[in-house]
């Protein structure tokens, strides 16, 4: 069956730092140490809210892509400022807790953020987490126990992840549903591949210049791609350096 393009989780990055470097994550590698520390201007957030302010946007958002979102200081206030422009949508994070409190916890709640992933990396780290959480509330939580977790668990993002910790394996003649799917945007508005491509190799434009509802579902290059993965056919470089195998069940609430 060929997909056609929905979109329904929308994931942005407003500050490209991380407080770990965890060998199989992008954030570990060289690349990405050499990036300069930069947060995502407001009005630039502003304006992906508007442009999914105009579809009435009501699925999936996230001020977080494969980084570190509790060093943005601003994000409550970011994540009240989704729910101000996009009342229906529900908006989460993934973190791997260390920056996590009790009153921050509360904050983003009250902000209007309906969950909250963990990434566990220890089991003291585990143990810490699992205590905080039994006080804010276990329900607004949801726990990824990576330590836990063998080579198949992790892909390579996309080929920049060359070590024998993560699966390699490739998908040359897989399809993939992600470009389907998701709307990914880095620090400095560009959209972006996915979320697996997280170096950020392949950028559709920008959303300052163009709507980020234009890019989706009308972006020549974009839609290429799909007509490229709905015939098994992975044409961009990172796609056929990925061992990610091309499909994953929407993040559950």
């Amino acid at each position: 069956m060929k997909l056609i393009p929905k979109l329904l989780e929308v994931s942005i990055t407003t500050v490209n730092r991380c407080t770990r470097r965890c060998p199989y994550c992008y954030y570990g590698t060289a690349l990405a140490a050499k990036q300069k520390p930069k947060i995502m201007p407001l009005k630039i957030f502003k304006k992906i809210l508007k442009d999914l302010q105009t579809i009435d946007y009501d699925q999936l958002i996230s001020p977080f892509e494969g980084n570190e979102p509790l060093l943005d200081p601003r994000l409550p206030s970011l994540v009240s400022l989704i729910h101000q422009y996009l009342p229906r949508a529900k908006s989460f994070i993934f973190t791997n807790g260390d920056l996590l409190t009790i009153p921050l916890a509360q904050r983003l709640f009250r902000s209007g953020l309906s969950k909250i992933f963990i990434s566990l990396h220890d089991q003291k780290h585990e143990k810490r987490l699992l205590s905080l959480v039994k006080i804010v509330g276990v329900k607004k939580f949801g726990f990824y126990p990576m330590y836990q977790l063998d080579t198949s668990g992790y892909h390579n993002f996309a080929g920049i992840i060359n070590t024998p910790l993560v699966n390699q394996k490739k998908y040359p003649h897989n399809g993939c549903d992600l470009p389907f799917r998701q709307l990914v945007i880095d620090v400095n508005g560009n959209v972006n591949l996915c979320c697996v491509d997280i170096a950020d190799r392949v950028s559709f434009g920008n959303v300052i210049h163009h709507s980020v509802v234009d890019i989706f579902y009308h972006h020549p290059r974009l839609n290429y791609l799909r007509q490229q993965l709905n015939h098994k056919h992975r044409s961009l470089p990172p796609c056929r350096q990925c061992s990610y195998s091309g499909n994953s069940p929407i993040t559950a609430f």
